[in-house]
């Protein structure tokens, strides 16, 4: 584990709030909420989640590497199914890469 990795899961890691979430999802349908939780798939809403909290904070860098599955799940209160489908998308926009048995990165 490097040095920028141990930093990463030594520090308490704030979560947006559901307020932040839900703000968010607002904004995409022009304050409709229920609008917008009719359309939008969890994995879809997690993946944003994601990417404001890890993917753009300015003291992560490319190359950095995030929590496993299985911890994203416990801090997200998300399924492993619902996880992996937002990594997925997250790696199909190219904003991480996933490299089996080693982790996640950015």
């Amino acid at each position: 584990m490097t040095s920028s990795s141990r930093a990463i899961f030594s520090k308490k890691i704030s979560l947006p709030t559901p307020n932040l979430v839900d703000k968010f999802v607002r904004s995409l349908y022009n304050g409709n909420t229920m609008s917008a939780q009719k359309r939008l798939p969890t994995y879809v809403l997690l993946a944003e989640r994601i990417k404001a909290e890890w993917v753009s904070r300015p003291d992560v860098r490319p190359g950095d590497k995030l929590p496993t599955q299985h911890q994203l799940r416990q801090m997200l209160g998300a399924s492993r199914p619902t996880v992996a489908k937002a990594l997925a998308l997250l790696a199909a926009e190219g904003l991480i890469e996933s490299r089996q048995g080693s982790g996640i990165y950015l």
